[in-house]
């Protein structure tokens, strides 16, 4: 799959296959939502403040920017444990957007973490995790809800002992526990 810029977008990170060892985790959450309003919640730099760390209702102030664009950079304050935890920053490098359907991007951030470093071009974003954000319409009885898939992967570009040592710091659970906080507040 290429995006409009002819950048290849990834399809496939798991890398599972008979005793290939996984590669990547899949995570699905159906919110009750539309899908315009749970894209918005992906694209939308006010809305960010799931990603951020904030529990519903409370509001310390968002610190996030998004450049919606392939090439473009998404960056966010994060405080882990809900205000009670570590600061960094984290985001990511879009590889891919297709409006209200996917977001792929290189998970990471210039002086934050996973640490992106610019100067090595489309090799650093190949040596960080992936992610695939996939929006789908469903319906729950007359209302409209949203299937969202997050995938994160890894790259052939990354040799196995480091995926092993990526999936041991406990992304899995990161990532789960950041989807828990969606739906954002409106």
């Amino acid at each position: 799959m290429t995006d409009q810029s002819g950048a290849t977008a990834p399809t496939d990170l798991s890398g599972s296959s008979g005793s290939t060892p996984a590669r990547g985790f899949t995570l699905r959450r159906t919110v009750a939502a539309p899908r315009d309003e749970v894209w918005a919640a992906w694209t939308d730099p006010d809305r960010l403040g799931w990603v951020a760390g904030e529990a519903r209702g409370v509001d310390r102030g968002l610190d996030a920017t998004i450049d919606l664009r392939v090439g473009g950079v998404w960056r966010v304050h994060l405080v882990e444990g809900e205000g009670s935890g570590r600061e960094l920053v984290t985001g990511g490098v879009y590889r891919h957007v297709e409006p209200r359907e996917r977001l792929d991007f290189a998970w990471g951030a210039v002086g934050g973490w996973p640490e992106l470093d610019p100067q090595e071009g489309v090799a650093g974003l190949d040596a960080v995790p992936q992610v695939a954000v996939t929006f789908e319409d469903a319906h729950d009885g007359a209302r409209p809800v949203t299937v969202l898939t997050v995938h994160v992967g890894f790259t052939d570009a990354v040799p196995g002992a480091d995926v092993e040592r990526w999936l041991a710091l406990g992304i899995r659970a990161g990532w789960s526990d950041t989807l828990d906080r969606f739906p954002p507040r409106a």
